[in-house]
């Protein structure tokens, strides 16, 4: 029998009614709801699981000679109270839609059990006698019952201890809800969902879906269990954030997606000032509810928060809302208030490592304003982090942002100062699939990029840079097969595509790889309608045995090369078509430039054996400085010794 309104409190999902006071509550926040749409809510609890029809909402709510729009009020009612839950009608979580009919409540409902007696009360009680008659009969009892529960006859243990809470190793933290009443807060409220999903992801024994994957569900949440069918993850941490004045209010509750049981819930309240610190406090609480085990130096990690002036970390929020755009004016923006943050607080190392990494992206993608060159935002980009390693050590993204940078420099030295480093930090940090696709260790480089997806499974970007290693792993089938999970994420992008045709072309089946630079240039030409040719193909074309197209592209590349360090591109064209000369003239011109990928072609897939076996060749490598480089002996290609011929003292 369903709970009733006679019960003082009902409880379901992160939801608290009080239906003698009309109380609403989302993990202990109180929330507006007005009378009619409580009164619908109060129908659908006493018949939780049946349906209601509209009929008899209608005669509940407004009497026979009341003059109304009963449909559109109705309608009204049951809209305000899905929007007070969160809910849709197209993906119910909480009330379901019998078109023409009438609404069922499917939540699952709990009521707490009442309190436990007084002592009056149980004073009050009848007394028995023979105390020790009963005395025996009860160590009978109780030793009866603990050879049962030990023994766990029938499940025994299990109906009466309860099943232990559910194993979680993968966690996703939803998107907060935002309960100051402010649209204009949303940055914050985000921001502070970002802080704590960057805090849990320092855990190595928990796997916490990355952001990317989890901000889908913003707007519009499905059912939980699907939520963890959808992300792998066997947990969710739900929360909403409210402001006011100069205090802060965070509740946070964790789910089992697999039976819906709630495992944890607390509210924070803080004074601003603290807000920078509540991300690793409830990170803290998180880990210890999930018994997650914690390296020493992940423990550190969590507890090395400090507090932060207020404005400061109002700006650094803002930024990094912008930041996480990734466009030309959001880059822009983002600095701007990375400045104003490093304004009110100099010591603020993380506002220093966004901005440092922000000027790096607007370099590295070529997003750069008409006032800023490559070179000017690269200058920027090394002193800001370097400003944020100084202010705190700790800090492991200006260590892996400032080796990126070191890789495209050439400056080897640099690339194993900025590990090591980041080993202290993070000694199971192994320096990115770039560095180590540089360095020949394959393996290594597709299990980081695997974990990537499984921690980012929604995102097209994963997908793709797996594809990628894949590639230059030589795994060309596996690389297909990530390619294509790309493809369906998102079949308007054309970089899936082309890199397919690269695929294809090294297994030899060059009319797939046409088709799909065919495919790559249709939509290319949805958002550059003058574009005539897939530039990204010329090498797959040289290959096909379609010389001039391929030509073509490599005289168009040829005379941008230096802006957009495409000289090994067209190196790779000339190749293909046998014109090894002029590859090795542009591979020539990429060392004067020190073009950031010419270090890495000993081992790319699109360099062909017998360029690779030149002498000419081998000595531009090694002009490089590439540390990794061990050319194979004489007379066997690269495919067939892979990693046999990589430097084993890699650091």
């Amino acid at each position: 029998m369903p709970p009733t309104t006679t019960s003082r409190l009902i409880r379901f999902a992160t939801f608290q009614v009080d239906f003698k006071t009309g109380e609403v509550r989302k993990n202990g926040l109180r929330i507006r709801l007005q009378d009619h749409p409580l009164k619908v809510l109060a129908m659908l609890v006493d018949r939780a699981g049946d349906v209601v029809t509209r009929e008899e909402l209608q005669k509940s709510l407004w009497s026979t000679d009341t003059f109304v729009d009963f449909e559109h009020g109705l309608n009204k009612a049951v809209n305000k109270l899905r929007e007070a839950l969160g809910d849709t009608a197209e993906h119910p979580r909480f009330i379901e839609t019998l078109p023409r009919h009438g609404y069922r409540l499917v939540a699952k409902l709990e009521v707490p059990a009442p309190p436990a007696p007084t002592e009056d009360a149980r004073a009050a009680r009848p007394r028995r006698r023979h105390w020790a008659a009963m005395g025996i009969v009860a160590a009978g009892l109780a030793i009866g019952l603990g050879v049962l529960l030990t023994l766990n006859v029938a499940g025994l243990r299990g109906w009466l201890l309860g099943s232990p809470p559910p194993r979680i190793t993968a966690l996703a933290v939803l998107p907060f809800e935002n309960l100051t009443g402010d649209p204009q807060q949303e940055y914050f409220v985000d921001g502070i969902h970002d802080e704590l999903i960057t805090q849990l992801a320092q855990i190595s024994s928990l796997k916490v879906i990355s952001r990317t994957s989890v901000m889908r569900y913003k707007k519009e949440k499905p059912p939980l269990r699907e939520i963890g069918r959808e992300l792998g993850a066997e947990g969710v941490l739900e929360g909403a954030v409210r402001r006011e004045g100069g205090r802060l209010q965070v509740t946070a509750q964790l789910i089992s997606v697999r039976d819906d049981r709630h495992i944890w819930a607390h509210s924070y309240d803080r004074d601003l000032r603290e807000a920078s610190m509540l991300s690793n406090e409830v990170a803290r609480a998180v880990a210890y509810k999930l018994e997650a085990p914690l390296a020493p130096h992940e423990k550190s990690l969590l507890a090395a928060a400090k507090p932060v002036d207020p404005a400061a970390y109002t700006a650094y929020l803002k930024g990094m809302y912008f930041k996480q755009k990734m466009t030309n004016e959001g880059y822009h923006k983002a600095i701007e208030l990375f400045r104003e943050a490093i304004d009110q607080d100099p010591a603020y190392a993380p506002a220093w490592a966004a901005m440092g990494e922000s000027f790096e992206m607007l370099s590295g993608y070529g997003i750069r304003g008409e006032d800023l060159s490559e070179k000017e935002a690269l200058l920027k980009a090394g002193a800001a982090l370097e400003r944020a390693q100084e202010l705190d050590p700790t800090l492991k993204k200006p260590f892996d942002v400032l080796m990126r940078m070191k890789l495209h420099e050439w400056d080897w030295e640099g690339v194993a100062t900025n590990l090591q480093r980041a080993r202290v930090v993070d000694p199971a940090s192994k320096g990115g699939v770039v560095y180590l696709t540089l360095a020949g260790r394959f393996d290594e480089a597709v299990a980081v990029a695997q974990r990537a997806v499984e921690r980012n499974p929604l995102a097209y970007s994963t997908q793709l840079i797996l594809g990628w290693t894949y590639f230059n792993a030589w795994r060309f089938d596996e690389s297909i097969v990530a390619l294509k999970k790309a493809v369906q994420m998102d079949p308007k992008i054309p970089h899936a595509h082309y890199e397919l045709a690269w695929n294809y072309a090294k297994k030899g089946q060059f009319n797939e790889a046409i088709s799909e630079c065919q495919l790559s240039l249709e939509l290319l030409r949805q958002t550059k309608p003058e574009a005539v040719t897939a530039t990204e193909c010329g090498w797959v074309y040289g290959l096909a045995g379609r010389r001039r197209e391929a030509l073509t592209i490599a005289r168009k590349l040829e005379k941008t090369a230096r802006e957009y360090w495409d000289y090994t591109d067209v190196a790779h064209i000339y190749d293909a078509v046998g014109q090894r000369e002029d590859a090795l003239r542009i591979l020539e011109k990429a060392y004067q430039d020190r073009d950031p990928w010419l270090p890495s072609q000993w081992t790319v897939p699109t360099v062909s054996d017998e360029l690779r076996a030149d002498p000419r060749f081998q000595e531009l490598m090694r002009r490089t400085g590439n540390p990794w480089i061990k050319f194979p002996p004489a007379g066997q290609s690269l495919a067939s010794t892979s990693n046999r011929h990589v430097a084993r003292n890699n650091p």
